[in-house]
Parts: C-alpha cells; sequence; structure tokens
C-alpha cells in the first residue's frame, strides 16, 4: 500500500466514522420529532381544557397555590375571502422561475435568456469493500 493508498485510507475511515455518527443523529432528531409531535398535541389537548375551567367558572385570572393564570384575547389575524378581489396594493406577485423546464430547453439546445447551466464541484462516491 503507498501513501496516497494509506493517506485515503485514513480520511475514508474518520469520513465513515462522522457520517455514522451524523446517520445516528438524523434518526435522533426523527425520534424527536415525533415525540414533539405527540407533546404539542397534549399540550394544546390539556391548554383546551384549562381554557374551559376557567370559563366554565368565569374566571379571567387566577391564582393557585403554585401557578398564576390569566385568560387572555387572542390576537387580530386577518383572513382572505377572494385574493382575486384585493386590490392591488395589497398583492405582492412572485416569479418563480421553472427550473425543470429551463433544464429542458437548454438540454435541447434553446437559449433561454437570463439562463446558463454550470456544474458544481465534483463528489465522491465511496463504497465499502466486499470483504
Amino acid at each position: 500500500m503507498d501513501e496516497c493508498d494509506k493517506k485515503l485510507n485514513e480520511l475514508v475511515d474518520e469520513r465513515m466514522l462522522i457520517q455514522e455518527g451524523f446517520d445516528r443523529c438524523k434518526d435522533t432528531k426523527k425520534q424527536c420529532g415525533q415525540e414533539m409531535s405527540i407533546a404539542s398535541k397534549y399540550i394544546g389537548e390539556i391548554d383546551a381544557q384549562i381554557k374551559s375551567e376557567l370559563k366554565d367558572n368565569g374566571i379571567i385570572s387566577t391564582e393557585t397555590g403554585k401557578y398564576k393564570i390569566t385568560l387572555r384575547k387572542s390576537m387580530p389575524s386577518i383572513l382572505i375571502e377572494d385574493v382575486d378581489a384585493l386590490p392591488d396594493a395589497f398583492v405582492t406577485i412572485t416569479r418563480t422561475p421553472n427550473k425543470p423546464a429551463i433544464k429542458e430547453a437548454l438540454d435541447n439546445g434553446i437559449f433561454v435568456e437570463g439562463a446558463y447551466v454550470i456544474y458544481g464541484d465534483e463528489s465522491i462516491l465511496i463504497k465499502r469493500k466486499e470483504s
């Protein structure tokens, strides 16, 4: 094994170790996301019970042995019933490029003003050799 092979093996070993840790973090993040979703649902249900208890007893603010609880009005929000009916001053229009259509046109030799093909950095593919 020459120096280049040795160096590449060391680098790939280090990369694989980091990748394994990264993959474990992704799995943990996914699991935490699921737990957060469940917790958020239960918090919402408990909040609804607390609001109901306060409303049923005509309470706006109270202090228990441990907590001060206040029922407050929600902030106003805007409901849009018909976007097309809104005056222009209250609407923004976003131009979004259709990249698949642009790519297809460029691949077929059609000039598209304002667009061109670029290539990023090379990537590497690493496969573990069968023993």
